[in-house]
């Protein structure tokens, strides 16, 4: 009998082990990058399509394989979208609806592209990285007001 309860033991203990170390590796396995920085910024001309975030990865798929008009971002607009977002809060981007236009980005990033998209609304504005999963919140109304000046200008 008291075999059977120490075999019995050594399996819970076993199998909370591999829970604890599933959760270890998967919290490890996050992006720890919380700053949003970028070479230049390309911004899809005209094109607002929205819905889930699975969504707006395979609209970005789309733009990508017809060509579509995309406009640079000024180097001086660029710094001005990277001071704003210092002061952005950030958090892990979680699979969600997405109502409202879309601004459809491409980020080069040491010398790789990156999928974004971002919208701006009256009390708050973000930035998500569609591939690494990663959101920035704006909510400073000033800083809102200069976002979407600057998206608007390439944007619309």
């Amino acid at each position: 009998m008291i075999a059977l309860a120490n075999k019995m033991n050594r399996r819970t203990y076993t199998i909370f082990f591999f829970i604890f170390l599933a959760i270890r590796i998967d919290c490890l396995g996050q992006k720890i990058n919380k700053t949003f920085y970028a070479d230049s910024i390309f911004i899809y001309k005209d094109f607002k399509a929205h819905g889930t975030t699975a969504n707006l990865w395979h609209h970005h798929k789309d733009l990508d394989s017809l060509k579509s008009k995309k406009e640079l971002i000024s180097p001086s607009d660029l710094k001005a979208l990277i001071e704003i977002t210092s002061r952005a809060e950030t958090k892990k981007l979680m699979q969600m609806k997405y109502g409202g236009p879309i601004c459809y980005w491409i980020v080069n990033i040491d010398k790789t592209s990156k999928r974004f998209a971002a919208f701006v609304s009256s009390d708050w504005s973000g930035i998500d990285d569609l591939d690494g999963m990663r959101r920035w919140i704006i909510t400073e109304p000033n800083d809102i007001k200069k976002f979407e000046e600057i998206i608007n200008k390439y944007w619309l």
